[in-house]
Protein backbone atom coordinates (compact mmCIF):
# COMPACT_ATOMS: atom_id res chain seq x y z
CA UNK A 1 0.00 0.00 0.00
CA UNK A 2 2.61 2.65 0.92
CA UNK A 3 5.24 1.29 -1.84
CA UNK A 4 2.26 1.90 -4.08
CA UNK A 5 1.80 5.53 -3.42
CA UNK A 6 5.58 6.26 -3.22
CA UNK A 7 6.12 4.63 -6.83
CA UNK A 8 2.78 6.42 -8.31
CA UNK A 9 3.66 9.53 -6.67
CA UNK A 10 7.40 9.45 -8.07
CA UNK A 11 5.94 8.20 -11.64
CA UNK A 12 3.76 11.52 -11.62
CA UNK A 13 6.39 13.65 -10.52
CA UNK A 14 4.33 14.76 -7.70
CA UNK A 15 6.02 17.80 -5.67
CA UNK A 16 4.68 18.02 -2.06
CA UNK A 17 3.85 14.35 -1.55
CA UNK A 18 5.20 11.48 0.39
CA UNK A 19 7.90 10.91 -1.94
CA UNK A 20 9.16 14.07 -2.29
CA UNK A 21 9.19 14.67 1.31
CA UNK A 22 10.77 11.76 2.15
CA UNK A 23 13.66 12.21 -0.93
CA UNK A 24 14.42 15.77 1.05
CA UNK A 25 15.07 14.22 4.31
CA UNK A 26 17.11 11.53 2.79
CA UNK A 27 19.40 13.49 1.33
CA UNK A 28 19.26 16.11 4.02
CA UNK A 29 20.40 13.16 6.75
CA UNK A 30 22.94 11.78 4.27
CA UNK A 31 25.05 15.39 3.16
CA UNK A 32 25.01 16.07 7.17
CA UNK A 33 26.41 13.05 8.15
CA UNK A 34 29.00 13.29 5.18
CA UNK A 35 29.76 16.67 6.98
CA UNK A 36 27.58 19.18 4.41
CA UNK A 37 27.00 22.68 5.79
CA UNK A 38 23.61 22.83 3.86
CA UNK A 39 20.31 23.50 6.28
CA UNK A 40 17.33 21.71 5.77
CA UNK A 41 15.69 24.36 3.77
CA UNK A 42 18.46 24.87 1.39
CA UNK A 43 17.98 21.06 0.63
CA UNK A 44 14.69 21.62 0.09
CA UNK A 45 15.10 24.41 -2.30
CA UNK A 46 17.45 22.30 -4.29
CA UNK A 47 14.82 20.03 -4.88
CA UNK A 48 11.49 21.88 -5.40
CA UNK A 49 13.55 24.46 -8.00
CA UNK A 50 16.47 22.17 -9.08
CA UNK A 51 18.68 24.89 -8.94
CA UNK A 52 21.35 25.72 -6.20
CA UNK A 53 21.43 29.48 -5.63
CA UNK A 54 24.19 31.96 -4.91
CA UNK A 55 24.63 35.12 -3.17
CA UNK A 56 25.17 37.56 -5.75
CA UNK A 57 21.76 35.99 -7.23
CA UNK A 58 22.98 34.01 -9.98
CA UNK A 59 21.70 30.07 -9.85
CA UNK A 60 22.63 27.22 -11.45
CA UNK A 61 20.57 24.17 -12.77
CA UNK A 62 21.10 20.67 -11.47
CA UNK A 63 20.24 17.78 -13.23
CA UNK A 64 18.14 15.27 -11.04
CA UNK A 65 18.32 11.54 -11.81
CA UNK A 66 16.50 8.70 -10.50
Amino acid sequence: MLGKRLVEEKECKMKGGLYHRVQIEFAFNSNHIEGSQLSHDQTRHIFETNTIGFEDSSTIKVLMTS
